[in-house]
């Protein structure tokens, strides 16, 4: 992708003379400078990708996975990322344009509260710069720094769901910091951990004694128990799904690119050691956690983003893509509406969402709380659907904003197919799929799916172009 002369670090000489009439030498300094300040901006931002994600991490393992004390240091922290990344002067316009948005997605529920009752909720405005600070910090650094960062990070969130899973079913119902929580139907409702061995009535035990039997009776006969479901990390099954179906499809994707682009044998081997034992940890989680919409958005993202054609970038489907995920993404509960159709009781919560929106579409109901189920109950529930909670608690503009963002990732998933060699697009359909049923914006799930864009971001936007630091390389070799 080509720059602007002077926007990739590069120094335009000058035509200003010395005091002897002598001309005098092109900016070397502003050059330096502006290495600097790029070498900084990629640091912090690899740095901000580690707290946030690792974070995330530690308040899922310790069961509080909400925002704390901590949120509004790290918000000040993400405002000095994204200010430091964009003073480097190598952000294309559709990369600040998409960071925007983004901001404003994650804002308008403070600015709906503010519309409706005067007084904003600053929670939101926290939320909005913590994710706006990551996008950038992400787009500043190294792609491959960040792509394997997010590798790691996830892959250790897979093990912490190993540990729970393991610890839940042998802890023998005694609490301890990640211990699982268990729906009953014998005890009637949630548990900390799994019941006694009488209340089992036989079907988990005895337990098996040796190291190796214990772990065959987790693969082998925990899943097919129908008294209780492991829910991993979170309180809720699906939603730990959330985190580990897109982090499974991401990684598939840039493990595959990475192996394709080392030349070593055995490095080649490593990596696809790697990616094969995330894949089966991953869908063996999820097949555990009985998350069956994360499982079919991971298999259908790593099938179809394989079948997309190389020169698709070339034709409409870029187009499409870009007009397709929303419709896709708001599809279900409009089907839902317009046919009456019954799906697993989110009918309910949709129609009940869909009254909020009615009652105010300009600034919907603002941040969620208490709304009355048309189906006799209370929900103090998200949407179940990702654009249809934009617009119920950030109004026309959540909604705007939150289509915005997925219109130009959609289009640049295949526009830049062979730039970003297919990991955009992957993660972009696993969503796809997700968000028609899940949300992500009202936790820490969104700053994954950040995270997972912004680094396909950083790479289509050329941010190596080796330009910036020898003007004669070719572009050609620019793509790491």
């Amino acid at each position: 992708m080509a720059w602007p002369a002077g926007c990739a670090g590069e120094s335009v000489p000058s035509a200003d003379v010395n005091a002897d009439g002598a001309a005098s030498p092109p900016h070397v300094v502003t050059r330096l400078q502006q290495r600097w300040v790029t070498a900084a901006a990629a640091w912090f931002g690899l740095a901000y990708l580690w707290v946030v994600l690792g974070y995330n991490i530690y308040r899922q393992w310790i069961r509080v996975p909400i925002l704390d004390g901590r949120a509004d240091a790290m918000a000040l922290v993400g405002v000095a990322v994204a200010a430091l990344s964009l003073a480097t002067g190598r952000r294309t316009r559709v990369q600040v344009a998409l960071g925007g948005l983004l901001a404003i997605w994650l804002a308008a529920p403070a600015l709906s509260a503010w519309g409706l009752s005067g007084a904003p909720d600053p929670v939101y405005f926290r939320w909005a710069a913590i994710g706006c600070g990551l996008y950038f910090g992400v787009v500043a650094a190294r792609p491959l720094w960040s792509g394997w960062s997010i590798v790691v990070l996830g892959s250790v969130y897979l093990l912490l769901n190993l540990i729970v899973y393991w610890k839940a079913y042998y802890s023998l119902g005694t609490l301890f910091p990640g211990a699982s929580i268990w729906w009953s139907s014998s005890a009637g409702g949630w548990v900390p951990a799994l019941p006694s061995l009488e209340e089992l009535q036989g079907y988990a035990g005895p337990y098996p004694q040796s190291l190796p039997g214990k772990a065959w009776a987790l693969i082998t006969q925990v899943p097919g128990l129908a008294y209780f479901q492991l829910h991993g990390m979170t309180v809720n099954a699906t939603y730990t799904g959330d985190f580990v179906g897109p982090f499974v499809v991401f990684a598939v994707a840039f493990l595959a690119s990475a192996r394709r682009r080392t030349g070593t044998r055995w490095v080649r081997w490593a990596v696809v050691s790697l990616l094969l034992g995330i894949l089966a940890v991953g869908f063996f989680l999820l097949f555990v956690l009985d998350a069956p919409t994360a499982i079919g958005a991971g298999v259908i993202a790593i099938l179809a983003s394989r079948l997309v054609p190389a020169g698709a970038a070339r034709g409409r489907l870029p187009i499409v893509a870009a007009v397709a995920i929303p419709l896709v993404a708001l599809s279900v509960p409009l089907v839902t509406k317009l046919a009456g159709l019954y799906l697993s009781g989110r009918n309910c919560v949709w129609a009940s969402w869909w009254a909020r929106v009615a009652e105010n579409p300009v600034f919907g109901g603002g941040p969620p709380g208490a709304i009355e189920n048309v189906c006799g109950d209370f929900f103090i529930v998200n949407a179940h659907n990702e654009l249809l909670q934009s617009i119920s608690i950030g109004g026309l503009l959540g909604l705007v904003a939150s289509v915005g963002v997925l219109v130009i990732l959609g289009w640049l998933s295949v526009r830049y197919l062979r730039e970003d060699d297919r990991v955009l697009l992957a993660v972009m359909i696993c969503y796809a799929v997700l968000m028609p049923m899940e949300v992500f914006t009202t936790d820490w799930a969104i700053m994954w799916f950040i995270a997972m864009s912004a680094r396909s971001v950083g790479v289509i936007g050329g941010r190596d172009d080796p330009r910036s630091v020898d003007p004669s390389t070719p572009v050609a070799s620019a793509r790491t």
